[in-house]
């Protein structure tokens, strides 16, 4: 499951500012302040280890976000190439792993990019 964040946090993400679209705020609603008053909060699945943990750090500093679920695709957040590149160069700092762009496009999740930090790239 994809964590299912509010459709506010995604359309006040950064970067959108005036280009945001008015059709991405769903008819009843006034603006995407009102859409945010409305919308339920929902829980991400948790990381469940250290290497989880960090991961999910840096994603939330890389993309913006306040949290990340550990089985969230990094690309369909919204992650690009340039965004993988600083992924990876934060994991070789932090985690002291170095690891090819080809394994973060190979393993888009924090679960499974775990999984190859932990054995080591």
């Amino acid at each position: 499951m994809i964590c299912q964040y509010p459709v506010g946090t995604l359309l006040s993400a950064p970067g959108m500012g005036s280009r945001r679209p008015s059709s991405l705020v769903p008819a009843g609603h006034d603006s995407a302040a009102a859409l945010i008053a409305d919308a339920p909060a929902r829980r991400c699945p948790a990381t469940r280890t250290a290497t989880e943990q960090a991961l999910e750090g840096i994603w939330t500093e890389i993309l913006g976000l306040p949290q990340v679920a550990v089985d969230a695709d990094f690309f369909a957040l919204g992650g690009q190439l340039l965004q993988a590149s600083r992924m990876a160069s934060r994991i070789r700092t932090r985690l002291g792993v170095s690891l090819p762009l080809t394994v973060i496009f190979d393993h888009p999740t924090i679960a499974e990019l775990a999984q190859r930090v932990e054995a080591g790239g």
